[in-house]
C-alpha cells in the first residue's frame, strides 16, 4: 500500500470514528414537570445531585446500549385513600368485620407530602423501586408518594385498621364515631413513625364508614319481624288476661279494613251471618 492510499484509508476511519462519536455523543433531554424533583441513575449507581424542575440531560447510550436513567419522584401534597370495600376487580371481599360480624365499608384518608430533608428523599430513591414512563425507551422512570407509601405502611395500616373495628359491633361503631376516628388517627401517625415512612403525615382520619346496603335491608327486616313478633305477643298477654279483648281487637281491625259504605259479613257466634255497615270514624 502506497502512502497515498494509507492516508485515506485513515481518514476514512477518522471520518467513521468521528460519525459514531456524533451520534452517540447526542445529549437526551428529559423534562422534569412542576411538583416533581428528580435523580440520575447511571449504570454505577445514583448521582448525588436532587434536580428540581427543568430539564435534565441524561446523555446517549454508549455502543453497548448502556446509559443514565431519569427517575422523577412526586414532590406535591397527596392525599391517600385506603378503601375497605368488595372490590371491582375481583370477587373478593375487603370490608372490615365488626364485633358482631356485620361487613363495614371504611374509608381513610392521608394527607402526605415529601419531606424536605436531602436523606430523607434519597432514601425514597435507594428504596422504592420505579415504574416505567411509557414512550421513553425505558429510560424514564417515575415515583409516586402512593408507591412510598405502598411500601413502607400499607400492610400495616390495613391490618391495624381491621384490629381497631374488631373490637366494636356496627352499632358501637356509629354511636362511637369520634372515638374510632381517634384511635385511626392515633394508629396512623404510630405506623408512620414506627415504620419510618419516609412522607410527612399531615393528617389521617375516617372518612366514610356505613353498613353495606343488602345488610341495611336484611337488618330492617328482622327488625320489622321482631316488632311484628313483639306485637303479637303484646295482643296474646292481654287476650289471656281478658277474653273480651278479642271483641274489641276483632272490631278495631274491621273498622281498618273497611271502605266507606262497606257491609261486612260477620258471625253473630250464633250461627247466623248479619251484615253491619262500619262507617269510617
Amino acid at each position: 500500500m502506497n502512502f497515498k492510499k494509507f492516508v485515506r484509508v485513515i481518514a476514512l476511519i477518522a471520518l467513521s470514528v468521528g460519525a459514531v462519536v456524533i451520534v452517540t455523543g447526542c445529549a437526551k433531554i428529559v423534562n422534569l414537570p412542576p411538583g416533581y424533583v428528580g435523580k440520575i441513575l447511571t449504570p454505577t449507581g445514583w448521582e448525588s445531585k436532587i434536580y428540581e424542575m427543568g430539564q435534565i440531560d441524561i446523555g446517549d447510550l454508549d455502543n453497548s446500549g448502556r446509559g443514565n436513567r431519569a427517575v422523577m419522584l412526586e414532590a406535591t401534597s397527596v392525599t391517600i385513600k385506603e378503601q375497605f370495600k368488595t372490590s371491582d376487580k375481583d370477587d373478593e371481599d375487603h370490608r372490615i368485620m365488626s364485633k358482631d360480624r356485620i361487613p363495614l365499608v371504611v374509608d381513610i384518608y392521608m394527607q402526605t407530602q415529601l419531606p424536605t430533608d436531602k436523606r430523607m428523599r434519597d432514601s425514597i430513591f435507594a428504596q422504592v423501586t420505579p415504574k416505567l414512563e411509557k414512550g421513553d425507551e425505558g429510560r424514564v422512570f417515575t415515583i409516586t408518594l402512593q408507591d412510598v407509601y405502598e411500601r413502607f405502611a400499607k400492610m400495616t395500616i390495613r391490618g391495624k385498621t381491621r384490629e381497631i373495628f374488631s373490637r366494636y359491633t356496627a352499632d358501637e361503631v356509629m354511636t362511637n364515631y369520634n372515638r374510632v376516628n381517634k384511635e385511626i388517627k392515633a394508629m396512623v401517625s404510630d405506623t408512620f413513625m414506627r415504620n419510618k415512612v419516609p412522607l410527612d403525615l399531615i393528617d389521617g382520619q375516617l372518612s366514610n364508614v356505613k353498613v353495606d346496603p343488602e345488610i341495611w335491608k336484611a337488618m330492617n327486616k328482622r327488625m320489622a319481624a321482631e316488632s311484628d313478633v313483639k306485637t303479637i305477643n303484646l295482643i296474646g298477654d292481654a287476650i289471656r288476661r281478658n277474653p273480651g279483648y278479642v271483641q274489641k281487637y276483632k272490631w278495631d281491625q274491621l273498622e281498618k279494613i273497611a271502605g266507606k259504605g262497606t257491609t261486612i259479613i260477620v258471625n253473630d257466634g250464633g250461627g247466623r251471618d248479619v251484615g253491619y255497615n262500619v262507617p269510617l270514624r
